[in-house]
């Protein structure tokens, strides 16, 4: 989205026009692309996924109506989170149906369009946390990249209908830029960073810059980063293998095609980064991509705008002769370490401090029959990285054992203990269980198996690029006791 945007909501849209799909009713929908225009009909959000699924059409112009939308609660407003440039988004109701119009400053995948704009139209797509702030982003070149931020109102200049910030609790603008309305915190942007009184924060975006895609980093030599200074700054790659990539561009030019076409690119090796807000800003994001990036040595201000777990992430020894497992884990390190760091929420929650753009509170259900195992599983996910987790754990039969009672009051967090007898079914304790939990998110965990310390982060993560609503990790390692090996499974 830039800075001549247009975005116009329909006053008949929220809570009123949208109702659910009559039971019983087949899903439908049709698309037709015709010269860059799509056309959309579908009976619901869920069908528009559907129609979505396997299409590689380009449209500059997409026209959606849905018959059946979940009802809105009073005063919400759908967020959406759009493929740029968008030129202007109307969303209103005919006879009905929800209608979404949008328009787009070149050609964009219609299946990515189409699975944002369901995700936008689900009030659950704003609900990362209770009291989480508003953000109004001012329309400008500094702003623009941040413009496809979950759950960012876009005030451009031109719009009929937001031409000043209403009573909002952050408003992000760039150098210069007046802030007018009732905001309650003002966030300055600049060349990929964020800064209020004297913090600052590099900032990615988890929906354009995460590894969505990426499988297992491929063997090679690393290419090499070419800085240009500019002004504007600009950054291409020697020995990539692709001609995308070895084009000059910006640093906000860092896009999901660049992302798609770093997939197959070894390592990037950056030898001297300048000291500059728009180098640290490029570090991060192609960090969160999941591309490994080597670093001999980082500038000292890179200390101000950029993590210390980032910073460590790409400064570890690189080599070309590294075998799979060493290179795929110095990946997930340094993309985990990125989006930890840098992306949107966990940014803005660096430099403002807000309690509701921290990390959603997870909770953890342990339902068990075996109290001195489940201890050990116990302290291995109390002891995690993770900063907002309560535990949930259900003895099924069972009494509480010495080790469970000690790991229950060494956990570094809140544990609730439940008991039930033998002859209650397990599916009934585990529904029991997860009614009592508390947190955002709810995930299950078994007695059995063995969770590193960034388990949750991993997940919480995954949900955040994908944007699905339920998420998992498939083991990668086995161990197989009886011959005592240790066994990575393939994909």
């Amino acid at each position: 989205m830039d800075g001549q945007a247009t975005v116009k909501y329909g006053l008949g849209l929220v809570g009123t026009n949208s109702q659910p799909r009559p039971a019983g009713s087949p899903r439908a929908g049709t698309i037709t692309v015709i010269g860059g225009r799509a056309e959309v009909r579908a009976a619901t959000t869920t069908d528009l996924r559907v129609l979505a699924a396997g299409r590689a059409d380009l449209a500059i112009r997409i026209d959606v109506s849905i018959d059946h939308v979940e009802k809105f609660p009073p005063g919400w407003e759908p967020v959406f989170h759009l493929p740029a440039p968008l030129r202007s988004l109307e969303v209103g109701s005919d006879r009905g149906a929800v209608v979404v119009r949008a328009l787009f400053g070149r050609a964009v995948p219609v299946a990515d369009a189409l699975r944002r704009l369901a995700d936008g139209l689900l009030p659950r797509a704003r609900a990362a946390g209770v009291g989480r702030p508003d953000v109004s982003l001012l329309a400008g070149p500094h702003t623009a990249p941040l413009a496809r931020a979950a759950a960012v109102r876009v005030v451009a200049d031109g719009a009929e209908e937001r031409t000043t910030v209403r009573d909002h609790d952050i408003v992000v603008a760039g150098p210069g830029q007046a802030v007018s309305g009732a905001a309650c915190v003002t966030v300055r942007v600049e060349d990929g960073v964020l800064q209020r009184e004297g913090v600052c924060r590099a900032v990615a975006d988890p929906w354009v810059h995460g590894a969505r895609g990426r499988d297992i980093v491929p063997d090679g030599a690393a290419a090499r980063l070419v800085w240009e200074n500019g002004p504007p700054a600009r950054w291409r790659l020697e020995g990539a293998g692709a001609p995308l990539l070895a084009e000059a561009r910006g640093v906000d030019d860092l896009d999901e095609a660049v992302v798609r076409a770093l997939r197959p690119v070894p390592a990037v090796a950056w030898s001297d980064p300048p000291p500059t807000r728009a180098a640290a800003a490029l570090l991060v994001r192609l960090a969160a991509t999941g591309v490994p990036v080597a670093v001999e040595r980082l500038p000292e201000q890179f200390g101000v705008w950029v993590g210390p777990q980032t910073r460590s992430a790409v400064t570890e020894p690189w080599s070309a002769d590294d075998d799979q497992v060493v290179r795929e884990a110095r990946s997930v390190r340094q993309r985990r370490a990125a989006l930890i760091e840098h992306a949107w929420d966990r940014a803005l929650w660096t430099v403002t401090g807000l309690p509701g753009l921290a990390p959603p509170p997870v909770s953890a259900v342990l339902v068990t029959r075996r109290p001195d195992l489940a201890a050990a599983t116990l302290t291995r996910v109390a002891g995690g990285h993770y900063p907002n987790l309560e535990i949930v754990l259900a003895l099924h039969g069972e009494k509480e054992s010495d080790a469970l009672r000690d790991a229950v009051e060494a956990a570094g967090c809140p544990v609730h203990l439940m008991t039930f007898d033998a002859g209650v079914p397990f599916g009934e304790t585990l529904a029991a269980a997860t009614a009592a939990t508390s947190g955002t998110l709810v995930t299950k965990v078994d007695d059995d198996d063995v969770y590193g310390p960034w388990h949750m982060w991993d997940l919480v993560l995954a949900r955040e690029i994908s944007g699905a609503e339920i998420v998992g990790k498939p083991p990668r390692h086995v161990y197989i006791a009886p011959v005592k090996t240790t066994v990575q499974l393939g994909h």
